[in-house]
């Protein structure tokens, strides 16, 4: 089933079981079950069920069946534990575990995790790498504990699931929410508000992971992959890919890093912007240490800011332009620039060395077209024509910007279309080590009158001269 078609089943099965869904409280025994009534106040979870942990000082780990396949309306974690009831670590808690084996949990709603669990989560668990799967209507929902701390909690413990599906947004309000799963996929937006995320928090080796989301909005946040060295949560080998399918605006800035020291190596991350036409993703890249290996533009606008520039970027379609999350107008660092299609839109202002600029240190090149009729374009963004031309008389003449730097480029006039703006004379040159453009005023039609009366004076008198 794809992702469009769990979305609309998940609708569907959500609004029939809104009309007669019932809250089911977990009983508190050490080891449970979902499918055993006696667990529930007497009643078998089914889809109309609104399944609560609502513990108040909770000292027993939870291991919960669900193994055999669940379908529930949704679910809350409200549990308060007594962090200190945790054998040779203080303060920890206990916590609660969903065994869902190979099999799917289908949560047809929302699932709330408000929760004080710390360090020992509330978690999904598969039998093996690989298999397991975690399917959500709603949204999830990752918040601070009724009692104001922190929580935890985890989507894949110590197994990598399969999968974990979101139709809905992810909210992380105030909660470490964590993931091992070799699939997320979430339909609407990451809105990372507080808390901490971290998208591969376990172990794993030679793995191919990837990330999906409909936009992601945060300021100033961290990404973190890898978890506790101590307990052998090492990523290696690995390549960890972060998909933006935007229909909307969103804007992030911040980084990606390792959770501790010792936790990976040799993995490359990668970005991957295929929003809709109407897409729109800042994304500014303040990271220190790490970032992406390869940003790669196929639909909508991806407007990117990067203080590393070690990025390979390649441009399949939608448009790139350099932006940071405070500001249209930015220097976007990278490695270099791949052009197969799609468009690079430069803002600019009247001071050439603060306008929009790209930084690369080897080469912008161009490659076959992957579409027939694919075209490459470069877009002018200004606030008004009148105001080039004030800057031109301001500055006594053309204005010449540096666009791109390079080390080197294959690239001409004739492998782009170049945005025209009236009034205005514009001259591009792919020279040896960067593209300029040079803005000029287009001559007012009596001093073109004039200058085309010149040149018939002197054609008139080099034929007298012969």
């Amino acid at each position: 089933m794809n992702s469009r078609d769990f979305i609309c089943s998940m609708l569907f099965a959500a609004a029939a079981s809104l009309a007669s869904a019932k809250t089911l409280t977990y009983n508190g025994a050490e080891s449970g079950s979902f499918y055993d009534g006696s667990y529930w106040g007497g009643t078998v979870p089914s889809s109309s069920s609104d399944i609560l942990f609502n513990d108040t000082n909770k000292e027993v780990l939870y291991k919960i069946d669900a193994t055999a396949g669940v379908t529930i309306n949704s679910l809350t974690d409200n549990s308060i534990t007594n962090r200190t009831k945790h054998e040779g670590y203080e303060p920890w808690g206990k916590n609660i575990v969903i065994d869902v084996g190979e099999s799917t949990f289908t949560i047809l709603n929302d699932i709330t995790l408000a929760s004080n669990h710390n360090y020992a989560p509330f978690a999904f668990t598969s039998s093996s790498d690989g298999v397991g799967r975690v399917e959500i209507g709603g949204n999830i929902i990752a918040k601070e504990a009724s009692d104001g701390s922190e929580g935890e909690s985890l989507f894949g413990e110590k197994k990598l699931l399969q999968s974990v599906t979101v139709g809905g947004n992810i909210e992380l309000q105030n909660m470490r929410l964590r993931f091992h799963t070799q699939n997320l996929s979430v339909a609407g937006i990451l809105n990372y508000s507080g808390g901490q995320l971290n998208l591969f928090y376990g172990s794993g080796s030679n793995q191919t992971i990837s990330y999906s989301f409909g936009g992601i909005n945060g300021a100033d946040k961290t990404i973190y992959f890898g978890g506790n060295p101590d307990s052998g949560h090492m990523l290696q080998n690995s390549t960890a890919t972060i998909t933006l399918t935007n229909s909307g605006t969103a804007r992030f800035s911040g980084g990606l890093k390792y959770d501790a020291d010792g936790v990976a190596e040799n993995n490359e991350f990668n970005l991957v912007m295929n929003g809709t036409s109407s897409g729109v993703q800042y994304w500014e890249d303040t990271g220190s240490d790490m970032t992406f290996s390869n940003v790669t533009v196929k639909g909508g606008k991806l407007n990117y800011y990067s203080n590393l520039g070690t990025s390979a970027i390649s441009l399949e379609g939608g448009t790139l332009s350099p932006a940071s999350l405070t500001g249209e107008v930015a220097v976007l660092k990278a490695e270099s620039i791949a052009w197969d299609a799609g468009k690079i839109s430069f803002d600019l202002i009247e001071d050439t060395a603060a306008s929009d600029k790209i930084s690369l240190s080897h080469a912008l090149s161009k490659t076959s077209f992957s579409v027939v009729g694919g075209t490459r374009e470069i877009e002018l963004v200004v606030a008004d024509a009148y105001d080039i031309a004030a800057w031109i008389e301001t500055n006594g003449g053309p204005i010449t910007y540096t666009l791109i730097e390079y080390s080197s480029t294959d690239m001409t006039n004739s492998d782009v279309i170049f945005t025209q703006i009236d009034g205005i004379n514009i001259e591009w040159n792919f020279g040896e080590t960067a593209l300029t453009v040079t803005l000029g005023l287009v001559p007012e039609p009596a001093e073109a009158a004039a200058a085309l009366g010149a040149i018939a004076v002197a054609f008139a008198a080099l034929r007298r001269r012969r």
